[in-house]
């Protein structure tokens, strides 16, 4: 099953296989969302953006990474920067 996400500027992400929603309510994604965050976990390997070149990313905190579309600001992405063994 494919997985289509789009952001307002029609900048779209899509995934061949998703897993089930995470939920953050956390300090760092209430301050980047306004609310808690909500997303799915997909692999690097399954994932096609379409215009790659709009994401642009910053890292928010020592751990984590955040992706936004530089032309109309969604939030796109979240990218742990710990190596997992």
């Amino acid at each position: 099953m494919e997985a289509v996400f789009a952001v307002p500027c029609s900048s779209t992400s899509r995934s061949r296989s998703s897993t089930p929603r995470k939920h953050c309510h956390c300090s760092q994604c209430r301050k980047h969302t306004g609310t808690h965050w909500s997303g799915i976990n997909v692999r690097r390997s399954a994932l096609h953006v379409r215009s790659a070149e709009s994401v642009r990313w910053y890292q928010s905190s020592a751990v984590v990474q955040r992706g936004f579309c530089s032309t109309c600001g969604s939030t796109v992405f979240w990218n742990s920067t710990i190596e997992r063994t």
